[in-house]
């Protein structure tokens, strides 16, 4: 029994260590002194700003431009034949008339001489006909002759025969012989009156005849495939050998001044410019391929949206000659002028966000507008551009932001270091 106080004292004593440490822990914290508190200051951005002076400018937009000719011509054979000679390379410059492909003319010869053979033997015929008619008429006239003379023989036969001085069988044979002759006559007016049929059978004849000789003489100028007209060989399709049928495409071939430009128009002009082409106002175009300026006309628009989401425009050249060096195919920058517009700000490419935000400076703090974008305006002496925009709520003499901030977002602290 006097061992039980011990035993209490060890099974409490590392409790009550555990307690005083914690409440000793606690009372050096609260009693330590409080750090005043860390205070964050915003962050200023730098900035630089342009006063907005609305005015009227004739917005530009760039696009890009391929050279195209819808007015190729297509050199196709007229004849089933070999291919003789090939005398042109795409890419070749021509002059009209110059021969570009040979066929070989061989069959087409011997059907030409066929045609002609036919042909002549057709103008013996009609030859021989109207020999045959004059004949026809000469011998009718004999033969009605010789019927007047067989019926008085019959008439005399049978008086003799009534008065007994003749016989039963002399009457038959001139009566036969008077049949005969009337036979005789019946078909030589039948060949007669046939005249005209047969002479319109062999006409006829010789008409269809003189068409195939015709087309065998056109054929045979078709196996020279020639320039038709000064320009340019885009593409040569056969070699020499080939075998070719009618329709079979030789190649194709373009004029310089029948070229045009296509480019794709953004959406958001389309409005504006099928607007102007229907007041029939004038959209000029500046093309420079191989550094050479030339002026264009927008001609018409695309009647379908194209699956990228813009519509195709078609320039024509106000002047272009044949000797232009403009092929087809070129791409090349094209900057097209668009109507005049009024009210509009001027701003460089660094004041846009996205393709219609801007951000205005009011009491030192970014205010986002959205605005109307209506072209560019490009400088023709250090070739930057700058966007023309418009918004009713923009004010003469507000402070734009120009500097690209990363951050910028609505309510920004700046400080504007250029006002």
């Amino acid at each position: 029994m006097a061992k039980a106080p011990g035993i209490v004292l060890r099974w409490l004593l590392p409790p009550a260590i555990v307690v005083v440490a914690v409440w000793g822990f606690m009372a050096l914290k609260n009693s330590r002194p409080e750090k005043p508190p860390v205070l964050t200051e915003e962050k200023v951005w730098p900035v630089t700003v342009q006063r907005v002076h609305k005015a009227s400018y004739r917005p530009q937009i760039a696009l890009y431009g391929q050279v195209q000719s819808p007015l190729s011509h297509r050199l196709v054979s007229a004849v089933t034949e070999k291919v003789l000679q090939v005398k042109v390379r795409a890419g070749e410059y021509h002059q009209k008339g110059d021969v570009l492909v040979v066929l070989d003319d061989q069959k087409l010869q011997w059907a030409k001489q066929q045609r002609q053979a036919d042909l002549n033997e057709i103008a013996a015929l009609l030859e021989s006909e109207k020999k045959r008619h004059s004949h026809d008429l000469q011998m009718l006239q004999s033969e009605q002759s010789l019927l007047t003379f067989s019926q008085q023989q019959e008439t005399r036969v049978s008086t003799l025969a009534n008065s007994n001085l003749g016989t039963k069988a002399a009457v038959d044979d001139a009566q036969q012989l008077v049949i005969k002759q009337r036979m005789a006559i019946k078909q030589r007016r039948y060949t007669l009156s046939d005249y005209p049929h047969r002479i319109a059978k062999l006409q006829a004849r010789k008409m269809r005849t003189e068409v195939s000789l015709l087309q065998a003489l056109n054929d045979l100028e078709q196996v020279q495939i020639i320039m038709p007209y000064d320009g340019w060989v885009s593409k040569v399709s056969v070699y020499s050998g080939d075998e070719v049928r009618a329709g079979t495409l030789l190649g194709v071939v373009y004029r310089p001044k029948d070229l045009e430009v296509s480019a794709q128009i953004p959406q958001r002009y389309v409005g504006t410019i099928r607007k102007a082409l229907a007041q029939e106002k004038s959209l000029s175009a500046n093309f420079s391929p191989d550094g050479v300026k030339q002026s264009w006309v927008l001609d018409r628009l695309s009647a379908q949206v194209d699956p990228a989401g813009g519509v195709e425009a078609f320039f024509r050249a106000e002047q272009l000659s044949n000797d232009s060096p403009l092929v087809s195919g070129q791409r090349h920058a094209l900057i097209l002028d668009l109507p005049s517009v009024s009210r509009a700000v001027s701003v460089p490419q660094s004041a846009m966000y996205d393709s219609r935000q801007i951000y205005r400076v009011q009491n030192q703090r970014l205010q986002r507008l959205e605005v109307e974008r209506l072209g560019l305006l490009l400088s023709s002496t250090d070739n930057t551009s700058r966007v023309l925009i418009r918004s009713v709520l923009l004010q003469d003499e507000d402070a734009l932001l120009t500097t690209q901030l990363p951050a910028a977002t609505e309510g920004l602290s700046v400080q504007v270091l250029n006002d």
